[in-house]
């Protein structure tokens, strides 16, 4: 198992218990914490998208390079987006 397994499980995670905490009430949709552990995971899921599909030899031999663009094209957006909510 790779390093990025073992960060994708934490973050999973984290976010079933906080859309389980919220489901319950205990946590609100605005609170700090909640809005934390969403953009974190956004920021994360951009950045697996980048750097996989730029430097991983498995993508580059099963995909073309019109998917890879597409996919890192994808990462970049939603990272862009993840920053905006931010509020930076």
């Amino acid at each position: 198992m790779k390093t990025y397994h073992l960060y994708f499980y934490f973050l999973k995670i984290i976010l079933l218990i906080i859309i389980g905490l919220t489901g319950l009430n205990v946590i609100k949709k605005d609170s700090k914490i909640y809005i934390l552990v969403h953009t974190i995971f956004k920021i994360s899921l951009a950045l697996f998208l980048i750097f996989f599909f730029s430097i991983n030899n498995s993508a580059k031999e099963c995909l073309n390079i019109h998917d890879r663009i597409l996919f890192i094209i994808a990462g970049v957006i939603l990272f862009l987006f993840s920053i905006k909510t931010l509020n930076i």
